[in-house]
């Protein structure tokens, strides 16, 4: 009988250790900061800096995920990034939709990283509404 991996023993199987261990230190650090960013983009005044760093941090989750064929996460990350790149060319603040949509895929983020670290075999489903992308992304 073949044993059942969990998805961190076989990331941990099907990569270099280095890039696994890499990707789940970047992810915790990325999970634990992203909050007050998101937040602050309710400030007009360092709006344009903050959804920058919101952007190259989805986008490094994104590119570590590519590498180790992490597709759930590839996803949610092109769909923040998408909209991140509109909201980029707006003037701040940002929309209590758009704070508020960004929290729930942090949520969604911290959940998929608890499936990692809690030994589970499949990351969990995708919250539904997440796909309600906000309409109005700036005031």
């Amino acid at each position: 009988m073949s044993k059942i991996f969990n998805i961190l023993e076989q990331l941990e199987l099907d990569n270099n250790l280095y890039f696994v261990n890499k990707f789940m230190d970047n992810l915790n650090k990325l999970c634990d900061n992203l909050e007050p960013l998101i937040i602050s983009l309710s400030n007009p005044y360092n709006y344009y800096e903050n959804i920058n760093k919101i952007y190259i941090i989805f986008n490094n989750i994104k590119y570590e995920s590519e590498k180790l064929k992490i597709y759930q996460l590839v996803n949610i990350c092109n769909v923040v990034e998408d909209v991140l790149r509109d909201a980029i060319e707006l003037i701040g603040p940002a929309s209590d939709d758009l704070i508020d949509w960004l929290l729930l895929v942090q949520d969604q983020l911290i959940l998929h990283k608890n499936d990692l670290d809690n030994g589970k075999i499949f990351l969990s489903a995708l919250n539904p509404k997440i796909i309600n992308i906000p309409e109005r992304l700036n005031k």
